[in-house]
C-alpha cells in the first residue's frame, strides 16, 4: 500500500455484498473532498479499504483476504448485527477500525476513514474488552471471570481495590462479577 501523507486526498474502495449499504457508504464519501472512491479493480491503490457485512465472523474475515492478500491492507469494516469473529484475528487481517451500522454517521465514518489512512485505529469500546480480555492487555495473560467478588483476586504486583471493608461488606457495593487473572 502507497505511503499516504493526509495533506492530500485518501483514496478509499468500498466493498458490501449489500448493494443498498455500499450505496450509502460510497453517498457518504462524496460529500467530503478529502477523500475518494477508486474503483475494486484499483482495491490495490487504496490507503484504506471499507468493508460492510451484516454478521463478521470467519468466512466475513476470510473475504477480507479475497479482497487483498496485501498484508499492508488497511480495514474499515461496517459491522451489522453480530460480531462473531476473534478480535485478535480481525487485527491480524488488516481490520484497524469497527463502525457498527446502528450508530453509524457520515461525519463519524470519514474521521475513522482519516485515521484509519493515517495508519491509525478505532474499535467500540465492546471489542476493546473482548480484545483486552483474551489477550490479557499488559499483563499478557488472559483475564476470567470470577463468580462472585469474593473469588477475585489481584496479583501481587497490582494495584489495591479502591473499596474500604466496609464498602465491601455494603450490599450495594456488590457487583454482580468480578474479573480476575487467569492462573
Amino acid at each position: 500500500m502507497p505511503e499516504q501523507i493526509l495533506t492530500g486526498t485518501v483514496r478509499v474502495a468500498v466493498h458490501s455484498p449489500d448493494a443498498v449499504v455500499h450505496a450509502g457508504l460510497v453517498s457518504s464519501l462524496k460529500h467530503d473532498r478529502r477523500v475518494q472512491e477508486v474503483p475494486p479493480e484499483r482495491i490495490h491503490e487504496a490507503d484504506a479499504v471499507v468493508a460492510a457485512f451484516d454478521t463478521v465472523d470467519a468466512t466475513a474475515l476470510d473475504r477480507l483476504r479475497a479482497l487483498s492478500d496485501s498484508p499492508d491492507t488497511r480495514f474499515l469494516l461496517v459491522a451489522g448485527r453480530h460480531w462473531r469473529a476473534d478480535v485478535s484475528e480481525a487485527i491480524d487481517r488488516g481490520v484497524r477500525a469497527v463502525l457498527w451500522r446502528d450508530t453509524f454517521t457520515p461525519s463519524a465514518f470519514v474521521r475513522t476513514l482519516l485515521t484509519v489512512a493515517d495508519g491509525g485505529g478505532s474499535f467500540p469500546p465492546t471489542l476493546q474488552g473482548r480484545w483486552w480480555n483474551r489477550s490479557g492487555g499488559p499483563t499478557g495473560r488472559p483475564l476470567r471471570r470470577a463468580a462472585s467478588p469474593t473469588q477475585a483476586s489481584a496479583p501481587a504486583n497490582s494495584m489495591s481495590s479502591a473499596w474500604s471493608r466496609r464498602e465491601k461488606n455494603s450490599p450495594r457495593s456488590q457487583p454482580s462479577c468480578a474479573i480476575r487473572s487467569a492462573p
